[in-house]
């Protein structure tokens, strides 16, 4: 598993003591890398949900067909995380 500097309001969290960056694990680290595949577009590799993407999109069938989307984009981020 990858190293991960605890992020907080989008800043890197400092240790007080000694200046240096926080590293995150465990379900805080789980938690901050969902937060962050569903804040970004899909990348080449298909990190991210692309969530951003669907601002300003009109969908003809209306707020269903929003809400299909929205959870597909999110499964589909989500399976990639986890392989």
């Amino acid at each position: 598993m990858s190293k991960t500097f605890q992020i907080t309001n989008g800043d890197v969290l400092l240790d007080d003591r000694n200046g240096r960056p926080i590293e995150v694990e465990g379900r805080l680290k789980t938690r901050q890398d969902i937060g962050e595949m569903l804040s970004i577009e899909t990348k080449y590799d298909g990190f991210g949900a692309g969530l951003i993407e669907l601002i300003g999109i009109v969908i003809p069938l209306g707020g269903f067909a929003l809400r299909a989307e929205i959870q597909r984009r999110i499964q589909n981020a989500v399976a990639v995380r986890q392989s």
